[in-house]
């Protein structure tokens, strides 16, 4: 029962809800350090279908930070180093979602770790121009840390700081297909519950840690886009298969330390579509001196090798991703050694965020003409305190591009990481945050529904 019907406009009357968390406070504030971290949002059903189309659906508010010890920052202020991730801007504010069906109680989507899958997905698909234009005005994302800093600055008399208007990133709402919320022949409405990260792990910098600085979130609403469907389009929704598609990402994080590593998962998932994973030193985590969306550098990264049950699967060779630099590398317009080894995994991960051919990306960050995918003599925590430029460095691969997937369900998924520079010591140890993109399906019945994952 996949469907969109935006083909049959004389059957449709749109209009826009704006619901209010059902756990407001009497302040209409959330926030971490005040004891109130969780969002949650009804959306009721209905009796004749009514569909919801999830990738039009945003949450909206204000972000204001400030210090611990009271107020907020303030216009002279624009020079200390108090930064959020400048390509997840308001949603580095999100550490876990979950949505589920309202009136069933059955879990659809629980996306862990959000605050890392977010600039993952913002830097692959989306330019300079896209994040210093659209973006910006969004969740205030921004090129580079230090216009970041702007985004925080209270810019009214009241002391509010920035407005926001956000997606959220979730498989289920970005399927490609519009979510019927009927009780009758649908989902039956959706609770989605948004838990917040802590203060320490969304605004960063020295002047952040010294002065324990917090955020809060305010006015907060989600504004979600319905249709109502008459006429032939809700017989033939009525009538329609009692299935359900749509996808889901899922996450797994886990810490390698040495220089030949090999990450091992059973992710229990049956049509894996595509895994994206980013890395951070493990000695970040945490600590509000530095950036906790960091897409950090591994190293001098030799090789990638990816296996199902120890056997290379999908791709039958080794990826060699050695970055050289020699005597022609950057000199004279010449092509540097660098980038023909990483070109093979710039494109591995653009189609494992698009689902479809590396060539129909149109924008993405992770081009060979900025620092920003260059990693050739760039230490493994460049750009960690917001001071200096960041790398993007991530990697990814498709298993699926034509609906199937690859059936993880009971077999075991590894990736092999050859890193000189990981020597066991601590100071090295890097956390991987790896992500599963699943297809998944629900039937109904008279009893329910059953997922299918």
């Amino acid at each position: 029962m996949s469907f969109n019907i935006a083909d049959n406009l004389s059957d449709l009357n749109v209009r826009y809800v704006q619901l209010r968390a059902i756990n407001s406070s009497a302040s209409g504030q959330f926030q971490f350090s005040k004891g109130l971290p969780l969002l949650r949002f009804e959306i009721n059903d209905s009796i004749a279908p009514l569909m919801l189309q999830g990738a039009h659906l945003r949450l909206t508010g204000k972000m204001t930070a400030g210090k611990s010890g009271g107020g907020n920052f303030q216009q002279a202020e624009p020079l200390e180093s108090n930064y959020i991730n400048r390509f997840a801007g308001v949603h580095g504010c999100i550490d876990n979602i979950v949505i589920s069906s309202k009136r069933l109680n059955s879990n659809l989507e629980r996306v862990q770790n959000y605050n890392r899958l977010v600039p993952s997905i913002v830097s692959t698909i989306h330019g300079r121009e896209d994040i210093a234009g659209d973006l910006f005005h969004q969740s205030g994302s921004i090129s580079n840390n230090w216009i970041s800093r702007n985004a925080l600055i209270a810019r009214n008399s009241s002391g509010k700081g920035r407005d926001f208007s956000i997606p959220l990133y979730l498989g289920t709402l970005h399927s490609g297909s519009d979510i019927n919320l009927s009780r009758t022949s649908g989902l039956s409405g959706l609770t989605i519950d948004i838990l917040l990260k802590s203060d320490a792990n969304v605004v960063w910098g020295s002047d952040s840690n010294s002065d324990s600085a917090t955020y809060n979130l305010s006015d907060i609403a989600l504004t979600v886009p319905l249709m109502e469907v008459s006429g032939e389009t809700q017989e033939r929704i009525e009538k329609a298969p009692d299935t359900f598609s749509f996808n889901t990402w899922s996450s797994v994080l886990t810490t390698i330390n040495s220089q030949v590593s090999v990450v091992s998962l059973n992710p229990g998932l049956s049509r894996v579509t595509s895994v994206l994973f980013n890395a951070v030193n493990s000695q970040e985590l945490g600590n509000q001196n530095f950036d906790p969306g960091r897409l950090g550098n591994l190293g001098q990264l030799e090789r990638l090798r990816y296996t199902q049950n120890g056997v290379l699967f999908p791709l039958q060779y080794n990826l060699d991703t050695t970055d050289r630099q020699n005597a022609s590398a950057s000199q004279g317009g010449k092509v540097s050694e660098s980038v023909k080894c990483r070109a093979g995994n710039v494109r591995n991960v653009l189609e494992s965020v698009i689902t479809s051919s590396y060539f129909k990306a149109r924008h993405t960050s992770m081009a060979f003409n900025e620092f920003n995918s260059s990693v050739v003599n760039v230490n493994q925590t460049a750009g960690k305190n917001g001071d200096n430029v960041q790398t993007v460095e991530q990697f990814g691969l498709i298993y699926d591009m034509f609906g199937s997937g690859s059936n993880f369900s009971t077999s075991t998924w590894s990736v092999e990481l050859t890193v000189p520079e990981i020597d066991g010591n601590a100071a090295t140890s890097q956390s991987l945050f790896v992500y599963f993109l699943n297809k998944n399906d629900v039937e109904f019945s008279q009893n329910g529904i059953d997922i299918i994952r």
